[in-house]
């Protein structure tokens, strides 16, 4: 069974042992079958760059980003710029920024804002140019809802006071409404967060694993609340959140149909009818005979009257699951459309 998280336990307990050569082939099987496992990817990655391997470092993190926005993941990617590039302050400037882009929104990401404003902070010293960097990293930081948000603030208070002091504490008075709302949302956030995991291996749901049930709902639970926007920030801002809540979802909950359905549901009732049909391709891509995720889309196409588009999503069911409940789908379609 190759769900059995027992079995491959076991298989890396002893893999570990192994030279790296063949302990990499054992990792690269069990990635093959759990693409988004992003402590595995770690683990092998941390192994290429103990052996000083860049070029296979590079390579796992290549295929392994895009698919976890995981923050242990993408920490090891600053290191990894950082052994390749002798700690160079310019090309690390950039890599914190592509990380903060990517998962600067996770709950747990505070330290990876901490230290992006500490490496922005070293380098005014040589690059006054930078203060508005500094200010800029620092006040987008503060307001999102971290765990432990407000160390970063106090950080913030004292550099803006060595700045200049009449300007900061005009500055810190203006922002700090929006401060205390992050801590707040941040507070509960965490908790939730908490609750649903993103290192558990990507497999199917079993009917009755009450594990299985519980991080569905946990899950649940946390999207619900990203879509609440209880800090009630702008549309652009809450659009990002909820969109980033999805993508960690995705990972451990990878092979269930339900998150497919609930961000495409999500997308279309943000306004974002291309995001929604994705999000329902994608699950029918991982999931082909889920023939619910295939009829949702056709329902939504066929609601906004986009015939053509209804009966291509018709076609791919009948092509992925051609059941008699497809069947009898298509011919309700074509009767409804075509007459």
């Amino acid at each position: 069974d190759v769900y059995d998280m027992d079995a491959w336990a076991a298989v890396f307990s002893i893999a570990d042992t192994f030279n790296l050569d063949e302990a990499r082939q054992v990792y690269e099987r069990f990635l093959h079958e759990f693409p988004a496992s992003a402590p595995h990817w770690k683990a092998l990655i941390e192994k290429e760059l103990a052996a000083k391997d860049f070029q296979r470092a590079e390579a796992h993190l290549s295929a392994a980003l895009p698919l976890c926005p995981h923050v242990g993941l993408w920490e090891l990617y600053v290191r990894f710029v950082k052994d390749t590039t002798n700690h160079s302050a310019e090309k690390l400037v950039e890599a914190y920024s592509l990380v903060l882009d990517n998962v600067g929104l996770d709950v747990t990401s505070l330290p990876l804002w901490s230290e992006y404003t500490q490496l922005l902070r070293s380098c005014m010293r040589t690059e006054p140019r930078l203060l508005v960097a500094v200010r800029r990293a620092f006040q987008r930081a503060v307001q999102l809802p971290l765990y432990g948000v407000e160390t970063l603030w106090r950080d913030y208070e004292n550099w803006e006071m060595q700045q200049n002091r009449t300007l900061g504490k005009q500055l810190v008075q203006e922002l700090m409404p929006k401060h205390q709302a992050a801590r707040r949302v941040g507070r509960e956030r965490a908790l939730l967060r908490n609750a649903a995991p993103v290192d558990a291996p990507a497999r199917p749901p079993r009917a009755d694993s009450a594990a299985d049930a519980q991080l569905l709902s946990a899950w649940r639970a946390f999207l619900r609340f990203e879509e609440s926007n209880p800090q009630k920030v702008d549309d652009a801002e809450q659009f990002n959140r909820v969109k980033f809540a999805y993508s960690q979802a995705l990972m451990p909950l990878r092979l269930y149909a339900e998150p497919y359905h609930l961000a495409a549901r999500w997308a279309a009732r943000a306004g974002h009818p291309d995001l929604a049909r994705g999000y329902w391709q994608e699950g029918q891509a991982r999931l082909p005979h889920c023939s619910l995720l295939f009829l949702a889309e056709c329902e939504f196409e066929e609601r906004a009257g986009r015939v053509e588009e209804a009966a291509a999503a018709m076609e791919r069911l009948l092509a992925a699951a051609p059941t008699d409940l497809a069947y009898i789908a298509a011919m309700q379609l074509a009767r409804r459309t075509r007459g």
